[in-house]
């Protein structure tokens, strides 16, 4: 028996015929008694919920992880803190901004606090001075504010999604009115949340946890550390949780904006940016 007859010549394995010629054998081998002819599988199978219609398991099909910069800016009511925050998205070239301590209140509008190319979800302080917190999203991603369950407007916590996955911005002031353990809590049940309903995607938390640890952190979300050097003096108080190693350069840089923290930039491929200032 002759195994290297053809019936029709083998078409040339593109990204468009993969899948429809898969299974493609010699005609030879498909009326061989051992040959079992594999069975439709349900359109669902090997997707994510909410993702895109294409087989998970190909290499194309996940996204890269967009590119980040954090910063507790110590108030971007000041004059000229937008436009410098401005300046340094686009010298980063950031695809998202995850600002802390946007001392942003409700008689400061959108219109003043908006950067050209970018969509703005915030969170303000209610009640008292300071704090707030805001996600600045490049218009060409599709984003939405995403809420938990139990969301509670106490702990100072914005969750975005952005493409098919969550982006949280969190600043713990050093005096909080809640007791540390309950915020653990609530962002535990969030996160919990998030991957009960949207299994697989990816979580990023990042912000001014000020004394909270990493510890705390790792064992009620299983999320994992990615920032390492000081942001503010000695302290690594700013920093980024990630649920999946997506990024492969993390550094710490200096604002623009008038801050005693510096800020953090982090990028999924080294080609995303070239540019970085110290």
């Amino acid at each position: 028996m002759d195994l290297r007859r053809y019936d029709v010549k083998p078409p040339r394995r593109t990204r468009k015929t993969i899948f429809k010629y898969r299974l493609w054998l010699p005609r030879t081998q498909r009326n061989h008694p051992t040959y079992v002819k594999p069975t439709a599988q349900p359109a669902n199978v090997g997707r994510k919920p909410g993702r895109s219609s294409r087989p998970t398991d190909t290499p194309w099909e996940e996204e890269s992880a967009v590119s980040l910069y954090v910063f507790n800016a110590a108030g971007l009511a000041k004059p000229h803190s937008i436009e410098q925050l401005t300046a340094d998205l686009a010298s980063y070239q950031s695809d998202v901004a995850i600002v802390t301590e946007t001392h942003f209140k409700a008689k400061h509008a959108h219109g003043a606090t908006n950067i050209p190319g970018y969509t703005l979800y915030r969170r303000d302080r209610t009640g008292r001075r300071g704090g707030g917190v805001a996600i600045y999203v490049r218009s060409t991603l599709q984003s939405a504010t995403w809420r938990p369950d139990a969301d509670d407007k106490i702990y100072e916590l914005q969750w975005t999604k952005v493409r098919d996955d969550f982006i949280g911005v969190l600043y713990h002031p050093p005096k909080p009115l809640y007791k540390t353990e309950m915020l653990l809590d609530y962002i535990e049940s969030a996160v919990d949340e998030i991957n009960t309903t949207y299994s697989g995607c990816l979580i990023t938390l990042a912000g001014d946890f000020n004394q909270l640890t990493d510890r705390d952190i790792i064992e009620r979300t299983g999320l994992s550390p990615i920032v390492h050097q000081p942001t503010r003096g000695a302290s690594v108080l700013d920093r980024i949780y990630v649920s999946q190693p997506r990024y492969s350069v993390v550094r710490v840089v200096s604002s623009t904006a008038k801050s005693d923290h510096e800020a953090v930039v982090a990028y999924a491929d080294s080609n995303q940016c070239t540019i970085y200032r110290n």
